[in-house]
């Protein structure tokens, strides 16, 4: 059975996505159990197309659970609260950036990373009809939400390895609001913005009505794995409490395999998937649909996707250790 603490109206509040993500569960503390006895997760969550999809399931009691174990899920909020959270046994899982779960670890929070799911999740968004290279950049301006989050890292690193200097060949604007950037795009005042998915979409799609079209000019993802040699940009994953993670063995390997065949049927079947999604996220099922076409999610676990994880802590740490807390996780937080 799945419990419902709460409905999430997700909006534009897709800021978690990138700058780290919290929250709390609901009720009174029932993890622990018996040792093989049925276990309430409490589960964090943030407003994404893929992740809800990867959810969508669970949501609807269609996974069976070792013991009869239950789900119950509750909104994201602060990256302190989440700490808290986990700390406290009131957070048991999360859907959480990767570099937010490396951070947490780094800061003595027991976390187990249990898997990756993998997305194209950042564009840079440019006008309609140039062609798709770093070098419409040069002389320009690259709108970004959040400075130092990771979107800003990570367009600051591929643009000087794709032979730009950041500040000097390409400047640099910020927003403190995501919402903010979408509609800059949109009404042209902003002429490049780095944005994830689904507000991607939104941007371009109100670009259109306005008179501005824009197209994706660069896939960061892509360009990640062209620069760094690696499989993907594993930005979004999914932790576990540790001593639950050490307790439940049986409860890691269920999610693991639920999460990796929810996301192959978000590939394969997307048009099922996507009005599920559109509805608990309160987004228009023809754009859900579109990034979940596009997306081309898979789930791998914390161990097949450790070497694609270090790769994108080391590019962090050398631009702001202070996103990864300061070092890499060992091997022990990779399940």
């Amino acid at each position: 059975m799945i419990r419902h603490a709460t409905r999430r109206a997700a909006g534009l509040v897709l800021a978690a996505v990138l700058a780290g993500c919290g929250g709390t569960g609901g009720g009174t503390d029932q993890s622990a159990g018996t040792a093989m006895g049925p276990v309430l997760v409490r589960l964090v969550t943030v407003p994404n197309v893929v992740a809800e999809a990867a959810l969508t399931d669970l949501r609807a009691n269609r996974v069976p659970l070792p013991a009869g174990s239950t789900v119950e899920f509750a909104e994201s909020t602060t990256p302190d609260e989440l700490r808290a959270g986990l700390v406290a046994g009131r957070v048991d899982v999360a859907i959480l950036p990767t570099t937010a779960a490396a951070n947490l670890a780094q800061r003595g929070v027991d976390v187990r990373l249990l898997g990756v799911l993998d997305q194209p999740l950042l564009s840079v968004l440019g006008p309609d009809g140039g062609p798709p290279a770093w070098e419409v950049l040069r002389g320009g301006t690259v709108d970004v939400a959040f400075r130092g989050d990771v979107a800003d890292l990570l367009v600051r690193m591929l643009a000087e390895a794709n032979g730009l200097r950041p500040d000097v060949d390409v400047q640099f604007r910020y927003h403190p609001q995501l919402p903010e950037l979408v509609a800059e795009f949109a009404t042209g005042r902003a002429r490049f913005a780095v944005l994830p998915e689904p507000a991607a979409s939104l941007a371009l799609a109100r670009a259109g009505t306005e008179g501005n079209p824009g197209a994706r000019v660069l896939d960061l993802a892509a360009e990640w794995r062209s620069v760094t040699g690696a499989g993907s940009l594993p930005l979004m994953g999914v932790a576990m409490r540790g001593e639950l993670a050490d307790e439940r063995p049986d409860l890691v390997r269920a999610l693991q395999q639920h999460f990796a065949e929810a996301t192959a049927r978000a590939r394969t079947s997307p048009d099922a998937v996507a009005q599920t999604v559109a509805a608990e996220l309160e987004l228009p099922p023809p754009l859900v649909l579109g990034v979940l076409q596009r997306a081309g999610a898979g789930f791998r676990t914390g161990q097949q996707a450790r070497g694609d994880l270090a790769e994108l802590y080391r590019g962090v740490l050398e631009q702001s250790p202070d996103v990864v807390g300061g070092g890499v996780p060992d091997v022990a937080f990779y399940s």
